[in-house]
């Protein structure tokens, strides 16, 4: 739950937006008195640099348009297309480097409502019964020797040409409802040219909507939502509003709007996102989640002790335990991550019913998400990765904790001894013995790779000695074999005896590699499981 809130919270932080910039725009005359003309754009900054982001601009989804189309506040919607085509006669003839031209594609009819299209450019306008027709530049029908009525095959697919327009002409009389020009991304006001020298002009309806590229949204807002102008910018801005980072630059997506209200055009545009800094309230809770996720982590480590060194007995690697953990708090910052989106969301739509001045309605996208998740997994790896080295020297100690391993066995010509701090009674023997023989049955069943054999009891001078034989192969084709004498005397340390057997169990004088290296885990295996002994029966007899 504390990595649900953390997230949460930072989602909050990062996700709201500062107030939305509005200017009067005093250079254009709309033509109409209500509605929105909306583009998109993308400031990037690259990390290195503390210049001003560029600013640049970018298609529309399709995604985008239908959301625009779904409200209830659109009386009329335009779409505005560019589209790279490829033009030859209907005969097949083309004109080596005057064959590929802009295809402006868009929704004549809306155009037409709003401006004498046909008297201002002089020439017969689409109407609504026309189909598979285009508007031609006028260079391009000089080359093609081309007239109206004529056929044109675009990308393959014929057309019959409705008029032939003049270029400069159109360029700087057709109008957007804003009063801009027209035709965006083709004329360059500055330079007064026309890329390509001559475009087509085509109805939205003619032509494949994937084929597009979108570059702009006019919309006509109903009479009877216009004292809901400022609240619908908004929305539109928050829509639109996303934000991230590639390997070189940070990015932030946003719609640009001319907002026509009371034949006033209004330059709108959302200001930059504010950031996670640190020292801001997110970084507490953040905080506390690492140490709650710490501290439950190293409990469970040490709960699950002796489940560690079965695993690693079996044949698990040191650094394959520890990334059992790792995948466990990974686990734990996937659902958080998840669910602290749809909880940051839902107080959001809340806190907007409530203080709607506060915050950012729509938080709905893939930056916000991407940053709850992000949060949640970075707690979750930051608080789980100390108990996951801890875990890792469950079976690799420290340094030290090899230096206390050496000190529990010391090696002596062929033998080993080793010294366990208890004492068997002489009433416990027997009890003692039975344990042992347990053991080799719950070793065989736990433990793959090693084993023990039953034990043989001898009696010497008084002096109870149990011998039993264990074979080790952790690695799963290396085996170490030992002979193991626990010898049961009056003192308070238990004797143990170890000595290395060759493959045909017979003693050996020397230590070989494998023996070397399994001998301080035997040991601490034989001590934890002689004292386990111990422990269990004082736990018996403080029971009865």
């Amino acid at each position: 739950m504390i990595i649900v809130t953390t997230s949460a919270m930072c989602l909050l932080t990062i996700a709201a937006r500062r107030p939305t910039l509005m200017v009067a725009n005093q250079n254009t005359i709309p033509i109409v008195d209500r509605g929105f003309v909306i583009y998109k754009v993308i400031s990037q900054r690259p990390f290195s640099s503390e210049k001003e982001p560029t600013k640049l601009f970018i298609p529309l989804q399709w995604y985008e348009v239908e959301w625009l189309l779904e409200h209830e506040y659109v009386e009329f919607i335009n779409v505005y297309g560019i589209k790279k085509i490829g033009l030859a006669r209907a005969d097949g003839f083309v004109i080596d480097g005057f064959n590929q031209f802009n295809l402006i594609v868009t929704n004549t009819t809306f155009i037409d409502c709003y401006q004498n299209v046909s008297d201002t450019l002089g020439i017969k306008w689409f109407t609504s019964t026309d189909k598979n027709m285009v508007i031609i530049g006028s260079k391009i029908a000089e080359k093609y020797n081309l007239q109206t009525g004529s056929e044109v095959l675009i990308d393959g697919k014929r057309y019959v040409i409705k008029s032939i327009v003049d270029e400069k002409l159109a360029a700087q009389n057709l109008k957007e409802i804003d009063g801009s020009l027209f035709l965006f991304k083709v004329y360059d006001q500055e330079t007064g040219k026309v890329d390509g020298d001559s475009f087509i002009i085509g109805d939205i309806d003619d032509f494949d909507h994937n084929s597009i590229t979108v570059f702009r949204v006019s919309i006509i807002v109903n009479r009877q939502f216009v004292q809901n102008m400022n609240q619908i910018t908004e929305e539109i801005l928050d829509f639109g509003l996303d934000f991230g980072e590639s390997d070189e630059y940070s990015y932030v997506e946003s719609y640009l709007l001319q907002v026509i209200m009371q034949h006033t055009v209004y330059h709108v545009e959302a200001d930059l996102p504010s950031t996670f800094i640190f020292g801001e309230t997110p970084i507490v809770p953040m905080i506390i989640a690492i140490l709650i996720l710490l501290v439950n982590m190293m409990g469970t480590v040490y709960e699950r002790k002796s489940e560690i060194r079965t695993i690693h007995v079996i044949g698990a690697s040191p650094l394959r335990i520890s990334l059992i953990f790792v995948t466990e708090g990974l686990i734990f910052g996937v659902i958080g991550g998840i669910f602290s989106y749809i909880f940051g969301f839902l107080a959001v739509q809340t806190t907007n019913i409530t203080l709607p001045e506060l915050v950012s309605k729509n938080i709905i996208g893939g930056a916000p998400f991407a940053i709850a998740f992000s949060i949640a997994i970075l707690s979750s790896l930051i608080g789980c990765f100390y108990p996951a080295m801890q875990s890792m020297k469950v079976v690799v100690p420290s340094g030290r904790m090899r230096h206390q391993s050496k000190d529990i066995v010391k090696i002596h010509g062929s033998l080993a001894h080793l010294q366990v701090p208890i004492k068997i009674e002489k009433s416990e023997i027997e009890k003692f013995g039975s344990y042992l023989e347990n053991l080799s049955r719950e070793v065989k069943l736990l433990y793959k790779f090693i084993s023990i054999s039953p034990p043989c009891i001898e009696k010497t001078n008084g002096i109870t000695v149990f011998s039993i034989t264990t074979e080790m192969s952790v690695k799963g084709y290396e085996t170490a074999i030992f002979q193991i004498q626990i010898i049961v005397t009056s003192e308070n340390n238990l004797n143990v005896i170890i000595q290395p057997l060759d493959s045909k169990k017979v003693k050996t004088e020397t230590w070989s590699r494998i023996h070397k290296d399994n001998i301080n885990e035997l040991s601490q295996f034989l001590r934890e499981k002689i004292l386990e002994f111990k422990i269990s029966e004082k736990n018996l007899n403080f029971t009865i």
